[in-house]
């Protein structure tokens, strides 16, 4: 436990403080505390833990630019979409670090690849996911596209081994099971994703079973439980079944790549069997913190490894949750078990669910109580088939268990499925739920603790409702634009006192999920269920084409066009949910009492789709801010109009944000809408030049990712989310805070001590 707290207080140091000097002050006075402690020598060696988790971890947190050119390395893991390459040198320099490619290469084998390297994506907008640090807690620090590669060397060794497994076992699974059981079955045993598609996984996300596409407790400890009957069969010998065990199961980890789940499961058997030969008292609460602090140890960026939290999250849950909860509970039945390791399961990861997902499905109960436990079967026989004991009599079974299971959890689904989940939840909100539920679970060692210490415990809750109360004020009172990270497209979020509006929603090129990757996240973290209005510049796919999607989950009041698109099926679904109004030129709405929205030009009559683009005049107590869509440079001359903001027209291209237009309007600031690393090579070096010519402070959401200009009172403050911030002073008036309250709680609870004993 105390490794734990070391070896987490050594990755808050290394995420919220960049200052060596101050984490060595920190240090030296931990290490003071220490040495003054009656049982220091119990704790000596946190000090270096924590040195050496902070030094670990910054050297592990770097960044990389793009480059087109030559990367040389080994395929470490690959699946049928994608490869991850360990790098020997990046163009012609030596360089150790990863890169994932989306080309299926041989694992083992050693690569020359010529194309385009760019970094992960970084959480572009409030809410959204980070594949930056999502890839980093892997050790990915670069993206490819390949535009050709030349293989060195064939797999050697274990890679070759492992290689042949794999390719049995799906040679076995496409010969004798129907294409989906096949693919569902190879993600099942082999933790391969991408034999699924995304239809099956939406699918096992809305049963609120999810867990069972990726190795995890329940597949090592399905394997383990048979392989350990079978070799029992065999050999006699106690000490031969746990070395034959361990050595399997480590090259079963190894085959399919150590994902994260997967490891934490292995580690936990191998701990628990160790303990039984160490012959030490060590129960699943030390094993737990144990295996955590070990992987953390040796990797602290994993600490970002979502599939890490979420799987600790669970067995947190099973471990110090089910307990409490079990005890209140008459019936011991295996449905109340069921009902109740579910429930302990949801409480421990509901707040990263609902973070970083859709909240969880109510249908998980009855997925976990009637489905789980086929799979844990289907599992088992997979890799029985997977190995090639009987296969084609396996094959025949599992079809038809497989199918039965489908039409089981079609059943389940028929009445659809009910997500929980609470908007407006921000990640601050994630610690404050933990804090509370640690409170929850040690209320009775606690209680010793709260009593003397009541006084204060009741100053900070105050002082914790009052703040909280505070901010929820003052975002409500600030008048907001957000430019949002989009992608390749348009999209802006103005909300002020309760009422939202979109310019534009983004488009959905591709049959992709733009929408659901960018701007959900964005307006579920802000708490919005209904948009008041959404403000259509023109029919441009990247301008409108989140349109039905936006329809299809939100309650959306009027939506606001200047001209009808050619194609009329496109505002069908508007004219459903959602009343539409043509504006004209000189039209003016009142959004609230002291914000409008003007029309400026209405452009029907321009042939070009760009040069149709509504312009729109937004006026806040005086602040002014226009919204060109993708007008040319000879629309703009038509504008005369001083304005503060300006959103770029077309995304920064150089066919518009002309000196003429920048002359007459004058703007003291800009944001331009781009995607990253885009193929129009948006924004244009000419347009930047123009702005920065003009003395005009301008934001790019490819760089900079979601923009906020925020307005309380008479002061307008800008928020940039891909901004590096420092937290040493607020890291340091914590430890203060805490500290005081420590000493203090400590003095009261050892003078009530002493008065009991008189």
């Amino acid at each position: 436990m105390y490794l734990f707290a070391g070896v987490i207080f050594g990755i808050i140091l290394s995420i919220y403080i960049k200052s060596y000097l101050l984490v060595g002050i920190i240090l030296l006075i931990t290490t003071a505390y220490i040495l003054s402690l009656k049982d220091r020598y119990k704790f000596l060696y946190l000090p270096l833990v924590i040195l050496f988790v902070f030094i670990n971890f910054n050297f592990r947190d770097y960044n990389l630019k793009a480059f087109d050119g030559q990367v040389i390395g080994k395929v470490v893991l690959s699946n049928e979409n994608k490869s991850i390459i360990k790098t020997e040198s990046l163009n012609g320099i030596l360089f150790k670090t990863k890169v994932l490619v989306y080309e299926k290469l041989e694992r083992g084998g050693r690569y020359k690849i010529q194309g385009k390297f760019y970094p992960p994506l970084p959480a572009m907008n409030k809410g959204t996911f980070d594949y930056e640090k999502n890839n980093k807690s892997q050790g990915i620090y670069l993206l490819g596209k390949i535009n050709r590669y030349e293989k060195l060397s064939d797999p050697r060794g274990l890679y070759k081994f492992s290689n042949l497994f794999l390719d049995r076992a799906k040679y076995f699974f496409n010969k004798y099971l129907n294409e989906r059981n096949a693919g569902l079955m190879g993600s099942l045993i082999l933790a391969d994703k991408s034999l699924v598609d995304s239809m099956e996984r939406d699918r096992f996300n809305s049963l609120g079973m999810s867990h069972i596409l990726v190795v995890s407790g329940l597949h090592i400890g399905v394997l383990a439980l048979f392989l350990e009957f079978i070799i029992k069969k065999l050999s006699k010998n106690k000490k031969f079944t746990d070395f034959s065990l361990f050595v399997i199961l480590s090259f079963y980890i190894m085959a399919i790549g150590f994902p994260i789940s997967g490891l934490r499961a292995f580690l936990f058997y191998i701990l628990y069997k160790g303990n039984t030969y160490l012959e030490e008292d060590i129960d699943n609460k030390d094993i737990f913190f144990l295996s955590l602090s070990m992987i953390l140890l040796i990797n602290p960026m994993a600490i970002y490894s979502i599939s890490l939290l979420l799987s600790y999250g669970a067995i947190f849950g099973l471990i110090f949750v089910y307990p409490n909860l079990i005890e209140r509970v008459s019936s011991r039945s295996l449905i109340s078990k069921s009902f109740v390791g579910t429930l302990s399961v949801i409480i421990s990861v509901f707040p990263l669910i609902n973070y970083y997902f859709s909240g969880f499905s109510i249908l998980v109960f009855l997925a976990n109580l009637i489905i789980v436990p086929i799979y844990s079967l289907i599992i088992s026989l997979g890799f029985l088939m997977g190995l090639g004991i009987f296969p084609g009599l396996l094959g025949r079974f599992l079809n038809l268990l497989m199918n039965a299971t489908y039409g089981l959890e079609s059943l389940l689904l028929s009445k659809g499925s009910i997500f929980l989940t609470l908007k407006a939840f921000k990640f601050e909100y994630i610690f404050i739920y933990y804090i509370l539920l640690l409170a929850i679970l040690n209320r009775r060692k606690l209680d010793e603790i709260i009593r003397p210490n009541l006084k204060i415990i009741e100053i900070y809750g105050a002082l914790v409702f009052f703040l909280m109360g505070f901010g929820i004020y003052r975002d409500l009172m600030t008048f907001e634009i957000s430019q949002l990270y989009i992608d390749q497209g348009d999209c802006a979020l103005i909300s002020y006192k309760g009422r939202n509006y979109l310019i534009d929603t983004g488009g959905a090129r591709f049959e992709n999920k733009i929408a659901e990757k960018y701007l959900f996240p964005s307006l579920k973290l802000r708490g919005v269920s209904t948009i008041d209005g959404i403000f259509i510049s023109h029919f441009d796919e990247d301008h409108f084409g989140n349109l039905n999607k936006i329809l299809e989950n939100y309650k959306v009041k009027n939506i606001f066009i200047n001209h009808l698109p050619e194609d009329p099926s496109i505002l069908e679904e508007g004219e459903k949910y959602s009343k539409i109004i043509k504006l004209s030129k000189g039209d003016k709405i009142k959004l609230l009492k002291d914000t409008s929205m003007e029309v400026l030009l209405d452009n029907e009559r321009n042939e070009e789709e760009n040069d149709k683009s509504m312009v729109l005049l937004l006026d806040h107590k005086g602040f002014k801010t226009l919204f060109t869509g993708d007008i040319s440079a000879e629309v703009e001359r038509e504008i005369n109009s001083k304005v503060d903001l300006l959103k770029v027209a077309h995304h920064g291209s150089r066919t518009s944000t002309c000196d003429e237009f920048l002359d007459k309007t004058r703007p003291r600031l800009a944001v331009i809408s781009a995607g990253y690393e885009n193929s129009y090579g948006h924004p244009h070096k000419e347009s930047l030049e123009n702005l920065e010519k003009h003395g005009i402070i301008y934001y790019v959401t490819s760089r900079d990712g979601e923009v906020d200009f925020k307005i309380l009172g008479n002061q307008l403050r800008i928020d940039v989310k891909n901004k590096n911030q420092d937290y040493k002073f607020e890291i340091v008036l914590i430890i203060l805070n805490t500290s005081l309250l420590y000493i203090v709680a400590r003095k009261n609870y050892e003078l009530q001590k002493n008065l009991q004993r008189q």
